[in-house]
């Protein structure tokens, strides 16, 4: 039986975002019962995610709001930088391209992401100003965060610049540490209000001027409280970041700690520069997490006090029992690593000490599903 149209294009987003690379031919071989469709969808992923031309950067009108820029685009909008004309404003506005507007799936998505962050206000959080829809096309505006994204950082890092930011050593480990516990905050309140972010990585965190970071992008939320938003079996999330249970999709239900563990892969990428798995593709993240190994924090940086790696290898555990029960536990023993106290993470039962100080092993259940993802715009100045 011909698969549905709208289930191969949520899988072509997913590949996208995960920043593999899709073979287009193969892909319209394979579905020939919707070769035009798919042919039409894939040139309009390719014009979304690459970079404005010129004619697109024109002033333009949105209903009420004033285009003055572009800001972002992927495959779940573009986000501009506008002008509120009725409170003269500047605003991040996120709209959905009129040519996905024939994809009910894509729409949905699109307005959860406005529901789930609209009903946030915690300073931890991007809130969402207003919600509306023009000619048929729904948007919504949200707070104007002028910096740039943690992911942005890191990379500055990677590349031996010092950002602006405390130089690496102690300095740069206790920033991090206070920025990740401010992040778990947020989370924490989300979780409150029965909201799971999904899609926890450093691009997701943006930075404010004076450091203060802001998390955005409930692109992929899931609200606990309103079952049915997510289909039976769909696998949400960017690879690096995903939980063990986001990667075996049906077999574990989802809660807070899922946040958690992404969480504490940005924790680990912000203080190593790495991720925990060797290797960047969602094929070799898979391919390791089947293996059975994660390479320690301190076996990349081992200047890390052994409590931290601790507190690291908690919100890592493979287990949810053995992770860190809620995010503001997280934030509880970063907290007290930063004041000198002790932390309540003992080595996780999961996750024992390996005597040869290499890497620890991490087996999984059952066997990893494909990954779906789907990423949103960011609000970046």
């Amino acid at each position: 039986m011909p698969r549905p149209l709208e289930e191969i294009q949520d899988e072509l987003i997913s590949q996208l975002h995960a920043g593999e690379p899709i073979d287009r031919e193969a892909v319209l071989v394979a579905h020939p019962e919707h070769r035009e469709q798919l042919a039409r969808f894939l040139d309009l992923m390719t014009h979304l995610e690459s970079p404005p031309a010129v004619e697109d950067l024109r002033p333009a009108t949105l209903g009420e709001f004033r285009i003055v820029r572009e800001l972002g685009r992927g495959g779940m909008g573009i986000v501009y930088e506008a002008e509120q004309k009725s409170l003269k404003r500047r605003v991040a506005l996120k709209v959905l391209p009129s040519d996905l507007l024939g994809s009910p799936r894509i729409v949905a998505r699109f307005r959860r992401e406005a529901e789930a962050a609209g009903r946030l206000r915690h300073p931890g959080i991007v809130p969402v100003y207003s919600v509306g829809e023009v000619r048929g096309a729904p948007f919504f505006s949200m707070e104007l965060v002028e910096g740039r994204s943690l992911a942005d950082v890191l990379k500055a890092r990677s590349a031996g610049q010092d950002a602006g930011l405390p130089p690496a050593g102690p300095l740069w480990q206790r920033w991090v540490v206070a920025l990740i516990a401010k992040v778990a905050d947020a989370l924490h309140y989300a979780h409150g209000q029965d909201i799971l972010h999904r899609d926890v990585k450093p691009a997701n965190v943006l930075l404010e001027a004076d450091g203060t970071p802001r998390l955005t992008d409930f692109g992929l939320a899931l609200d606990l409280g309103a079952p049915g938003l997510t289909s039976p079996g769909e696998s949400c999330g960017t690879p690096l970041y995903m939980s063990p249970e986001q990667a075996l999709r049906r077999e574990v239900p989802l809660d807070p700690r899922t946040d958690v563990y992404s969480l504490g892969v940005t924790l680990y990428e912000a203080l190593t520069l790495h991720t925990p798995y060797r290797g960047l593709s969602a094929a070799e993240v898979f391919a390791a997490l089947r293996q059975g190994t994660i390479v320690t924090p301190r076996e990349v940086d081992p200047s890390l006090p052994e409590a931290w790696e601790r507190v690291i290898l908690k919100a890592l555990a493979r287990e949810t029992a053995d992770r860190y029960a809620s995010a503001a536990a997280l934030a509880a023993d970063l907290r007290a690593l930063l004041d000198g106290r002790a932390a309540e993470a003992p080595p996780p039962a999961s996750q024992a000490p390996d005597p040869r100080g290499r890497r620890r092993p991490i087996r999984l259940a059952a066997a990893l599903a494909a990954t779906a993802l789907v990423a949103a715009g960011v609000a970046i100045v």
